[in-house]
């Protein structure tokens, strides 16, 4: 969503999950190589000026953390990794559980960094609120649901005729570690009976009609 290669110019995107891939890509590169030194390279802004790559990472999560609806769960915004969803919370108070998860697995994983322990400690505060969010408000009984929309209609929900368990939402909350140890089989346990197929995996089920 953020970057055109061939044009060399960026989008300044509402895409819930954008940010946070850079923590992502930079995380897995100092687990491959152990170069913390990397972090402290001066990368510019694409508007101007320039900071330490640990500054970007920090302002992304910062910013993430700080998209949050009332019950503590991400926003959603204009979309995350599933292009499906785009526009779901537009106006700012739809929510995705997948970011949840995804936050989750790079607030846990930086926070097992030897990096400094002001920082290892929020991370680690802010992962268990998020996991306490999303235990208490997203398991839908046998698997999490996926987001909400801005008038507040669950996505992935058992109740639903249409679009009742999405594949993402149990693959990450196990992936992740977020889910504990029973949830994160009864997910999966889900996933198998409704999504798998002698083709591959569904993204969700049932599809949508309209």
């Amino acid at each position: 969503h953020w970057w055109h290669p061939l044009a060399e110019t960026g989008l300044r995107s509402r895409y819930s999950d954008d940010l946070l891939w850079l923590p992502f890509v930079v995380l897995h590169y100092i687990q491959e190589t152990g170069d913390l030194s990397c972090l402290g390279e001066e990368i510019p802004f694409y508007d101007g000026g320039a900071a330490s790559l640990w500054e970007h990472c920090r302002r992304a999560f910062d910013v993430a953390l700080g998209r949050r609806s009332e019950r503590g769960l991400p926003l959603i915004l204009e979309g995350d990794w599933n292009d499906g969803l785009n526009a779901t919370g537009s106006a700012g108070r739809g929510e995705s559980v997948w970011m949840a998860h995804f936050l989750y697995y790079l607030l846990t994983r930086w926070a097992a960094l030897p990096i400094d322990e002001a920082t290892r400690t929020r991370f680690g505060d802010e992962a268990a609120v998020l996991r306490a969010a999303t235990e208490q408000y997203a398991w839908d009984g046998s698997w999490y649901w996926r987001a909400t929309t801005d008038d507040g209609r669950q996505l992935g929900a058992a109740a639903r005729e249409e679009g009742r368990i999405f594949l993402n939402a149990q693959t990450w909350a196990t992936l992740s570690g977020l889910a504990a140890p029973e949830r994160a089989r009864q997910a999966m346990d889900a996933a198998r009976q409704h999504l798998y197929t002698d083709y591959g995996a569904l993204l969700l089920a049932p599809s949508y009609s309209v």
